[in-house]
């Protein structure tokens, strides 16, 4: 196991202001009404500044509209008639703009102009706006509630009861804090603001900041007013409309956590709060920064694309990256929710220090490569080769790891000296895999090494054995070490005790054996399932069909027996269907070791009944953790027709969630029997899934990368380049498909490379 180093860096850009004819009207961009639109850059103009939103927003869950009034404080920095900013999909009733006495600057109804294709609108004074003094541009606006997961949209679930509940949630990052409310939706205009929310008795709302107070305003309506926010930018702004319950806990420092479920699932939230609260003084501790808000929320919605969002004060997930049901989810589902905690908890702390920078070298950008700038990156450091000079002195034992934190290049023709005591048999750089980088060593140091591990991998922490798997595998990939090598490096594996190392392993061969096996290369594929099945053997028939042990204990139970059930291994098969069949006769009310669960579903999905059976289980399950485990095991059938049935329900989207589609295209993918299939259908419903899922989201991303990087040949890598050339003007700015499409080229390079060399060293070994 290895840690990924990921620096989140968001780029914030000054840009150009137009010259001093930049506020008079550009004849080539119309506004819908057919008048010229003032402004011809997609980015707004920088001589405009909002300083303070006063927002007054009121979703109404019956209608499934919302309408609202926004009071904007501006700053104006040239003399200027016009005012541009954001809205999309808003219709915008009433516009005033107000001097610092909040009086009216003219009598006149002020035209409000829109230009869809940049998702603006733009407001003419009468009277000019001087530089230096300020203003308020006061709007009145509506709209539905919008059917995706950005902006502000409605989201559903299901009591036991099987009654249909209705909420009302946002998404802004990046672009659509603009489908909420006219606003100047860039992350350089930051600004505090001040919110009200209208809402009926038996719902609550939440906001970035705590509740300053409850107004009663008749018609049995409730105005919720909130305290002024820290200075932000748009896409931070949150509210949500819901009739969720909580649980909340305090800090050391004073902060109230709070987690949101829907009532049903209120007992899942326990962890999550002990997980955040945990996490929250531990960042505060490390980084020696206070959070800056009085309250966190973290809440769970139902129909939501992401795995969660950061908005500061009320960071919102996916049910699956909050929820956690001890009796349903598995070591590997509460790590999950614990690393995603911690990511947005981390954002939490430390936005108070960051600098915000949103930074696009073509100012002329589209929305969908907007979205890619949010993207998280991580960064590969480098590797630190064998070509370093080593000598020896007197100190040092015969054997030694060099501590290294961090690599500084250096000109090759002068490589940096490390001094020993005396000759030592190996060195091992990098120890504990302190740095973020890869070590390459020469031919006789991976010997040495390889020697070591075959002897006495002990004398090696299980830190250093997973980080030389790791190493070995990822040269091996870069073209830099040979396959047979890396692959002699882990020989020593049957020995192995600690969990680490084998799940590094395993895994690195588990990849390689999905590789293969879509492409149909039988004499590998056997050879290989053969051989994981003889090495490993031992490890296998140890694992305890339980939830017994450690974390590290738990994770490799879950990967070996899937694993091995998923190789046909008999005693795996033969256990599996045996719980599967009591869960079945229990109808479905004995808990299954939750470790292993899937595993049991996937042997029981592959005859008729059990898929049927795990469908119907499907639908009525409260639990979106279980769900995902049933809808993985429907997706690994071996009989296309019933892959077919899935995709198709996932469009539906009514037994399948909408925002699960894109998890469960991939699921497909992912099978050997539904790669093609999920191409296929990819393919064909291409204009109905953009339609679901906006150009450059998480679901388009997930969509692409997960069914393009399944392939390997320079055929299937033609047919994807030709697909995506026949539609380039829809997706000619989203670099995911770079991205995936480099895959392929890697997935291509990594078999003319190595299938050879495989085949070779399995031969050898299995004879």
């Amino acid at each position: 196991m290895h840690l990924l180093l990921v620096i989140l860096f968001f780029l914030e850009a000054q840009f150009c202001v137009q010259t001093s004819d930049s506020n008079s009207p550009a004849g080539d961009n119309l506004a819908t009404n057919g008048l010229p639109f003032p402004w011809s850059k997609v980015r707004l103009p920088n001589y405009i500044v909002p300083v303070h939103y006063h927002l007054l927003i009121h979703p109404n869950l019956t209608t499934l509209r919302f309408n609202g009034s926004v009071k904007i404080e501006i700053d104006v920095k040239n003399n200027t008639n016009w005012l541009v900013l954001h809205s999309k999909n808003l219709k915008i009733f009433t516009a005033t703009v107000l001097d610092e006495h909040e009086a009216h600057l003219s009598d006149k109804v002020l035209s409000v102009l829109e230009y869809p294709s940049h998702e603006q609108i733009a407001i003419f004074s009468p009277k000019i706006l001087t530089s230096g003094e300020k203003y308020f541009l006061y709007l009145e606006f509506g709209a539905p509630l919008s059917d995706g997961f950005y902006g502000f949209y409605k989201s559903t679930y299901k009591t036991k009861a099987g009654e249909t509940r209705v909420l009302a949630s946002t998404h802004f990052e990046p672009t659509s804090a603009r489908m909420a409310l006219p606003c100047f939706d860039e992350p350089i205009f930051k600004a505090n603001y001040t919110v009200r929310i209208r809402r009926g008795l038996s719902h609550i709302a939440l906001s970035n900041m705590p509740l300053e107070q409850t107004v009663e305003i008749g018609n049995g309506l409730f105005e919720d007013q909130f305290e002024v926010s820290v200075k932000m930018s748009s896409y931070l702004l949150a509210f949500i409309v819901c009739d969720f319950r909580s649980v909340s806990g305090m800090t050391a420092t004073g902060i109230n956590i709070s987690i949101y479920a829907v009532p049903e699932k209120w007992h899942q939230t326990h962890y999550a709060l002990e997980a955040a609260l945990r996490l929250m003084e531990f960042y505060e501790q490390y980084f020696n920064i206070l959070y800056p808000l009085p309250k966190l929320d973290l809440i769970a919605i139902p129909d939501f694309q992401s795995g969660a969002m950061e908005n500061w004060g009320l960071t919102t997930y996916m049910e699956t990256s909050l929820l956690y049901d001890p009796d349903i989810s598995s070591a590997s589902d509460k790590l999950w929710v614990t690393m995603v905690i911690g990511h947005e908890l981390a954002h939490q702390v430390l936005y108070i220090k960051h600098i915000l920078i949103f930074q696009s070298v073509n100012l002329v950008v589209a929305e969908a490569t907007i979205q890619i700038f949010f993207i998280k990156i991580s960064f590969f450091l480098g590797i630190l080769t064998g070509t370093r000079r080593l000598t020896t002195s007197p100190s040092l034992p015969n054997t030694c790891t060099v501590h290294t934190f961090y690599c500084t290049y250096t000109n090759l023709s002068n490589p940096d000296v490390l001094t020993l005591d005396e000759e030592v048999d190996w060195v091992k750089l990098n120890s504990d895999m302190n740095g973020y980088y890869i070590v390459h060593y020469d031919e006789e140091g991976w010997n040495a090494l390889t020697e070591l591990l075959s002897a006495n991998h002990t004398a090696l922490s299980f830190k250093d054995r997973a980080s030389l798997i790791h190493n070995a595998f990822q040269l091996v990939t870069a073209g830099r070490l040979s396959l047979n090598r890396a692959l002699d490096l882990i020989g020593y594996l049957n020995s192995e005790t600690h969990n680490v190392p084998l799940l590094q392993g395993l895994g690195y061969l588990q990849s390689f054996y999905k590789l293969i096996d879509k492409r149909n290369i039988t004499d590998v594929t056997h050879n290989l399932k053969t051989y994981i099945l003889q090495y490993f053997r031992d490890v296998i028939d140890k694992q305890s069909w339980s939830d017994d042990g450690m974390v590290s204990d738990r994770r490799l139970r879950e990967e070996v027996l899937s694993l091995a059930c998923d190789f046909d291994y008999p005693p795996c098969l033969e256990k599996a269907k045996q719980l599967y069949n009591s869960w079945v006769e229990s109808s479905g009310t004995i808990s299954l070791p939750t470790d292993v669960s899937e595993t049991v579903y996937m042997v029981g999905a592959q005859d008729d009944s059990g898929w049927a059976y795990l469908l119907e289980k499907y639908g009525v399950s409260m639990c979106e953790t279980e769900k995902s485990k049933f809808l993985s095991a429907l997706a690994s059938s071996k009989d296309s027709e019933k892959l077919s049935r899935l995709l198709q329900l996932g469009m539906d989207g009514t037994l399948i969630k909408p925002q699960n589609l894109p998890s469960l295209i991939y699921m497909v993918a992912r099978n050997p029997v539904g790669h093609f299939l999920a191409w296929d259908f990819v393919k064909k419903h291409w204009n109905e899934l953009v339609e679901k899922f906006p150009l450059g989201s998480f679901g388009i991303r997930n969509i692409i990368v997960g069914t393009v990087t399944q392939f390997s040949s320079t055929e299937e890598l033609r047919e994807v380049e030709d697909f995506f050339k026949s539609i380039t003007e829809q997706v000619s700015q989203l670099r995911v498909i770079q991205v995936a499409t480099e895959n392929v080229e890697k997935n291509i390079m990594w078999l003319s490379r190595n299938l050879e060399t495989m085949r070779t060293w399995l031969q050898q070994r299995l004879n």
